[in-house]
């Protein structure tokens, strides 16, 4: 190894200025296909984030294409749990780049990598998010193809986005943005996402795919938030392909029996990820109706879940005779014994009580209260919580909200603090921890340092003294004025 190869390498992009407006401050990730930067607008002082192509494929207007159709299909669903894709350039050099909102969060898969199986609450909460952005993006044509927990970012009070629209399609076939067949970003038979969660309809390459193969994957995204394991696992890529074309997953109350995954979440799973998609949720739309259900405590859509069924072994033909054979044999000896003896009549049972006939019937489920409990901290502690104009408390505390799906908007205050938002949807109890800013410091003006003289100072004259001198002539020598 040369010394130029142990150099890190500088990344040429840093503290550069694109299109005059974005000043690249640092990098944040790099994906497959570009690089994420944080920039800071030079003339709103906003930060922002910049994806920008990889260098390997500037000279590839296909892949180019694909990065400003991103920024184009993103913009055109316009949610609040999709991305907010504002501006596109090209740099120096030719690289396609967009500008999109920052998020101060982490990704899914980081969660997950770090905390494994979520609780249950919490995890419908996420996937109804990405629920509602999917739908909103399926009524506008737009199949998302590559939905994944890397693709969906949570901020401050797990608020969902979805993100990454790059290989996205319009299925409407009059939509302009859909560019004809001259402009297909994908090709005939080539798998586009990510193994894990592709539908299997993606893993056998089918050329017809539609908004269900987006369905399909989230119910993956919910069966791992829940068990903390995707439900389909192989030795490579294409291992994973064909199991997700040709098995069955293992309910996740059979794979995480200690986790306690309730029955509803199970049936909404199952019906998500069913191998044909005739059987899934119709809608994207159908599947965030029932999720609502779950956290309500009503019934829901999906049918009962089905337990993981055993493959049948097969059987030869020789293994068929013989079977009959001493079936039969067994058959005969025991219609022998009892001709020769006869079993004894079997004993009448008692006569039944009416007491013992009366069943009572099953306890009826409880209601859904009508409140949540939201527990709120703020780090530091002691920040003032407002609904609107009206003050909660100060957290840590707990917060009780009428249960509902309309998103609420919390803000957090607290002296030399900035203020912070969060939006929850109070359907379920849940922890909510905010983290504030602090203010920049005003610079204070220094006090002008006293300049001591080295020179004393002056002291104050002294009064001249007036004085009456004694005659020297005395009184009669004495001169005297006007003498004659």
């Amino acid at each position: 190894m040369t010394a130029d190869d142990t150099t890190p390498r500088v990344d040429g992009l840093l503290g550069q200025t694109l299109a005059e407006r974005y000043r690249i401050t640092r990098k944040i990730g790099e994906g497959g296909m570009g690089t994420v930067y944080e920039a800071m607008h030079v003339v709103l002082q906003k930060s922002v984030a910049v994806k920008v192509l990889r260098e390997k494929y500037a000279d590839r207007p296909s892949v180019a294409q694909r990065l400003v159709q991103e920024a184009r299909l993103a913009s055109a669903i316009r949610n609040d749990h999709i991305i907010d894709i504002t501006d596109s350039g090209k740099t120096d050099d030719g690289r396609t780049f967009v500008v999109m909102e920052l998020i101060e969060g982490q990704s899914l898969a980081e969660l997950l990598r770090r905390e494994g199986a979520l609780p249950e609450a919490r995890a419908l909460n996420v996937a109804l998010q990405v629920a509602g952005a999917l739908a909103a993006a399926h009524e506008r044509g737009i199949v998302h193809r590559d939905v994944k927990p890397e693709n969906i970012l949570l901020a401050a009070g797990d608020f969902a986005k979805v993100v990454d629209f790059g290989i996205s399609k319009s299925t409407k076939p009059s939509d302009p943005d859909d560019g004809g067949d001259e402009n297909r970003l994908t090709s005939t038979g080539v798998v586009m996402g990510t193994p894990f969660y592709m539908s299997p309809e993606q893993a056998r390459g089918e050329e017809e795919v539609d908004h269900r193969i987006d369905v399909y994957a989230l119910g993956v995204i919910l069966y791992e938030c829940v068990t903390g394991e995707v439900p389909f696992r192989g030795p490579n890529y294409l291992g994973i392909l064909q199991r997700v074309a040709n098995d069955e997953a293992t309910p996740p109350r059979v794979l995480r029996p200690e986790l306690s995954i309730s029955e509803a979440v199970e049936r909404v799973i199952q019906k998500a990820m069913a191998k044909a998609r005739e059987q899934r949720y119709p809608t994207m739309a159908a599947l965030e109706s029932d999720l609502k259900r779950v956290l309500a405590g009503q019934p829901i859509d999906a049918p009962p879940s089905v337990a993981k069924k055993r493959r049948a072994r097969r059987v030869t033909p020789l293994q068929i005779v013989l079977g009959g054979a001493i079936v039969a044999a067994v058959a005969g000896v025991v219609i022998l014994v009892q001709r020769s003896h006869p079993p004894p009549a079997p004993p009448q049972p008692p006569p039944m009580k009416v007491e013992q006939a009366i069943v009572p019937p099953p306890p009826a489920q409880p209601p859904a209260p009508a409140n949540v409990v939201l527990h709120v901290e703020s780090v530091p502690s002691g920040a003032e919580v407002r609904d609107g104009d009206r003050v909660l408390g100060r957290a840590p505390r707990d917060l009780m909200l009428p249960r509902s799906s309309t998103p609420v908007k919390l803000t957090f205050h607290l002296d030399g603090y900035e203020t912070a938002n969060a939006e929850v949807v109070p359907l379920t109890d849940y922890p909510l921890q905010v983290k504030l800013d602090p203010k920049p410091k005003q610079k204070r003006a220094r006090p002008q340092p006293q300049v001591k003289s080295e020179t004393p100072a002056r002291e104050a004259p002294e009064p001249l003294r007036t004085e009456t001198l004694p005659n020297p002539y005395g009184q009669k020598n004495a001169p005297t004025a006007n003498k004659k």
